[in-house]
């Protein structure tokens, strides 16, 4: 078979990341900026070797995928390559290597280089600065090497699309060098690279200029590249969808609460996670969603943003706002094989790239996931809650009452009360839960599961559905309802725990097969399922007890897979690997049970190992290999990073460790027993929005189980209260 052959039998059903899709090396620097990306080596280039993932991407393209910077025909010497915090800017120290001008010696690390680049607003922008430390004249001879393939990000995974991609055409300028390409999907994609400096000269791959620098001197050369795609019939009808570009992060992050502990270490850890995320949200009209993750999932996608939203909702209950809002505005209207969709159901994921245009991809509005529209329901109830949101509830209430339907008429296939999925687009998604890989799901002897799937944390998320369901019917006056969903919810659960529970186990089945028998591998799922409270109490100490086995709890965190099943592998995607979301949901379901020694033991897992990577910027996910003393986690060669839900998973711990509660609708804040982890002694939080106010406090740490609260500063007629 041959290789391109091998490429489309493996991207049918599943999310694919080929093997030799990849960085050039693990230290890439990464920039974002809603819709855009940039993908960097350590010198702030790019340059791509073979199938390597490098460049400057917009709304699923890589509109730049060579930028060269040469001095006297070399590259320099590295000194160091820093993100600023903002996470859009990246500074490089360059020097040069010894050279010669004629008979004069220019010694090495005597010219000091400082690349400033940034990306933002559908551009790249990119300072050179020279400086000279030599007490004599020099002239650098410069060149800045460019190239473009809009190459979609699918194709860059390892997608073969049969149809011819459209020819790169290059244009020079007396101050610009246009890329262009119109694609297989009728629109002509363009990168404009500019200088306005009467010392550039524009070649057909690339800008050449001398710098002469006076004994001592310094000078500047300014290089902007704008990324623009326009239906390639009507050239002036531009079509960029992110319309005001990614949103602008000061403002954003002001609407975070500051948070200060006694770890520096820990506060850095916010720190980043605050600006990942911001910097993750890109504009949609009058909405912001956050993207997924960069490189692979810069993109709206259902589930992530509901998880994210979940994460941060006592924090940030602006970004569950806008989730809701824009994934109402994209709920299914439709009966679909093609998108996988059916009416009421909510979007799993959304593309603007070329291959998703054309229909080669089913991604353009796909539908494929099994609990994004339970999650909704979830998330509506929460926010309105810790809201007081009754306006947006009114506005959504078509759009809850359409998942109800979904859920009546299409999440149970068999009619037996918990509910399936199965995909109907041949190139859809295989597994459409959050371990979406083809082959996430599998029976002790290695064999996959064949669907219908029933997966456990989906039964947990409808659970939740129903629940809420009931408390928002009941916020409606609607007791009659309100009753239906108590007693759904309670039957639902009665089931779950029978159907799953592995009584020579002692734990929970991953899920059931179309027959409905169990899957009766060790994995972290049932973990992830405490979040919702669905477990029977007395099956928690057998549960978690597995949980931190050497099975599954690797000192790193929990891994997605038992390292005694037939498809362990800890540098698998789904099957052995970590996940922070995953290990934070978990977290939460500990605490929810009162499990609190091992919540700790979580929480101070994933804090190290945000000490342990780059920026402590938690990734996507990282290889399971059990934990070694002296020796870091193993980064995972394709993982997103910065990513939404990872930069979430702080959020989430410190709301798990405050046991926090915001009601706006009765006025109360609670405090369920709050605990600190042994290395953070208190916390202080100031500026939390609520109610139209600000509340403001301190937690304090007395011991392993205890912890004080001090209110600094709260609204009136707020009441609060610690409950133990």
């Amino acid at each position: 078979m041959s290789r391109k052959s091998q490429e489309v039998q493996e991207i049918k059903g599943r999310v694919f990341v080929a093997t030799d899709s990849r960085y050039v090396d693990p230290f890439t620097m990464t920039l974002n900026h809603g819709e855009t990306f940039g993908v960097f080596d350590r010198q702030g280039d790019v340059v791509n070797l073979g199938k390597k993932l490098q460049g400057i991407f917009f709304e699923g393209s890589r509109h730049l995928s060579l930028l060269d910077f040469q001095l006297n025909c070399k590259r320099p010497l590295l000194l160091s390559s820093t993100i600023r915090e903002d996470n859009d800017t990246l500074n490089v120290d360059l020097a040069n290597e010894e050279f010669s001008i004629g008979d004069r010696i220019v010694p090495g690390g005597t010219i000091h280089i400082k690349k400033n680049k940034s990306v933002r607003n559908e551009a790249y922008n990119e300072t050179l600065k020279f400086e000279n430390f030599n007490s004599f004249e020099v002239l650098l001879s410069c060149e800045l090497r460019l190239g473009a393939d809009f190459k979609d990000v699918f194709e860059l995974r390892g997608f073969y699309c049969p149809t011819e991609p459209g020819e790169v055409q290059v244009k020079q300028g007396t101050n610009e060098l246009v890329f262009s390409s119109i694609g297989r999907d009728g629109i002509e994609r363009r990168s404009r690279a500019i200088i306005d400096d009467p010392r550039a000269t524009f070649c057909e791959d690339s800008i050449v200029f001398d710098i002469l620098l006076s004994p001592g001197g310094e000078s500047s050369i300014n290089l902007k590249i704008d990324f623009e795609q326009r239906i390639a019939s009507t050239s002036q009808t531009r079509i960029t969808h992110e319309t005001a570009g990614g949103t602008h992060l000061a403002s954003l992050k002001k609407r975070l609460p500051e948070f200060k502990t006694n770890n520096t270490h820990f506060d850095h850890w916010v720190s980043r996670s605050s600006l990942d995320l911001m910097a993750l949200m890109s504009r949609y009209n009058e909405l912001i969603y956050p993207m997924a993750g960069v490189p692979w999932y810069n993109t709206p996608f259902g589930r992530d943003g509901l998880i994210t939203a979940f994460q941060t909702l006592s924090f940030a209950p602006f970004i569950a706002k806008n989730v809701l809002k824009f994934l109402a505005i994209n709920q299914s209207r439709q009966d679909d094989a093609q998108s996988d969709s059916e009416p009421g159901k909510i979007l799993h994921e959304q593309r603007k790239g070329e291959l998703a245009n054309i229909g080669a991809l089913p991604f353009k509005n796909y539908f494929g996931a099994a609990d994004s529209t339970f999650l909704f329901i979830w998330l509506l109830g929460l926010y309105v809650k810790r809201s007081g949101d009754f306006e947006l509830l009114e506005e959504l209430w078509p759009n809850f009452s359409f998942a109800l339907e979904w859920i009546d008429q299409y999440a149970d296939q068999n009619g037996d009360g918990l509910f399936e999925y199965i995909k109907r687009n041949p190139n859809g998604l295989d597994n459409q839960c959050w371990k979406d890989s083809w082959d996430s799901v599998s029976h002790d002897n290695g064999e996959l599961a064949q669907a219908p799937i029933t997966m456990i944390e989906v039964q947990a998320y409808a659970y939740k559905a129903f629940v809420t369901a009931s408390y928002l019917f009941e916020l409606k006056n609607d007791l009659e309802q309100s009753k239906i969903y108590v007693k759904r919810s309670e039957q639902l659960r009665e089931k779950f725990n029978s159907a799953f529970w592995m009584e020579d186990k002692k734990f929970f089945a991953l899920a059931l097969d179309k027959d409905n028998k169990q899957c009766k591998v060790i994995s972290s799922n049932p973990g992830h399922a405490m979040s919702t409270g669905i477990f029977d109490q007395d099956k928690i100490k057998p549960l978690v007890d597995k949980l931190f086995s050497e099975e599954l709890f690797t000192g790193w965190g929990i891994r997605t897979l038992g390292d005694k099943e037939k498809r362990f592998n800890p540098m698998s995607y789904h099957n052995g690997s970590i996940w922070p979301h995953d290990n934070s949901m978990i977290a939460y379901g500990l605490k929810r049970y009162g499990e609190i020694d091992h919540f700790h033991t979580l929480v101070e897992a994933m804090f190290e190992t945000a000490q342990e990577v780059e920026l402590a910027r938690l990734p996507e996910l990282f290889c399971g290999f059990t934990r070694v003393d002296n020796e870091s986690p193993t980064l995972y060669p394709v993982s997103c990073s910065p990513q939404a839900w990872a930069a979430g998973v702080v959020y989430l711990l410190i709301h798990s460790m405050l046991g926090l509660s915001i009601n706006s609708l009765e006025h109360r804040v609670i405090f369920n027993d709050p605990t600190l982890p042994k290395f953070l002694d208190q916390i202080t939080i100031k500026g939390l929005e609520i109610g139209g106010g600000v509340f403001s406090f301190i937690v304090k740490r007395v011991s392993s189980t205890e912890a004080t609260v001090e209110i600094l500063q709260r609204p009136q007629n707020w009441k609060v209260s610690i409950n133990k």
